[in-house]
């Protein structure tokens, strides 16, 4: 039994319990990284423009490695690649950039408002 739904795309034909999630809320498939298109077509038009402050920088990179990956680690066996993937350092590098991007939003949200309440004060 394992949470890694990836994993039932290894394993033999022979074994009947373990069915990957194949729905459209799932994000990755047996063959691709990115399972649909759209979710392809948005990351690539999302992370191509989105550059407009640090935080909208860095994760546009964010979305630009994850489109680059998906290129890469899916060419119709993604099941089997994923663990290269998960441990790639360009996964980790993602990681990084996905969260300090988050934290320099809050940060620079946080900073606004509290000058907008000092100045009502």
């Amino acid at each position: 039994v394992t949470e890694r739904e990836y994993l039932c795309c290894m394993v033999p034909a022979k074994v009947r319990k373990c069915e990957p999630s194949m729905y459209s809320e799932t994000l990755s498939s047996c063959y691709r990284l990115l399972a649909h298109i759209t979710l392809q077509t948005f990351i690539w038009i999302v992370g191509g423009l989105a550059l407009f402050a640090v935080s909208d920088l860095l994760m546009s990179l964010y979305l630009l490695i994850i489109a680059v990956a998906d290129l890469i680690f899916s060419g119709g066996n993604y099941g089997i690649e994923s663990e290269k993937w998960l441990s790639h350092p360009f996964c980790f590098i993602a990681c990084f950039l996905q969260r300090y991007g988050y934290l320099v939003s809050f940060s620079q949200r946080l900073r606004s408002s509290l000058a907008l309440e000092s100045r009502d004060i």
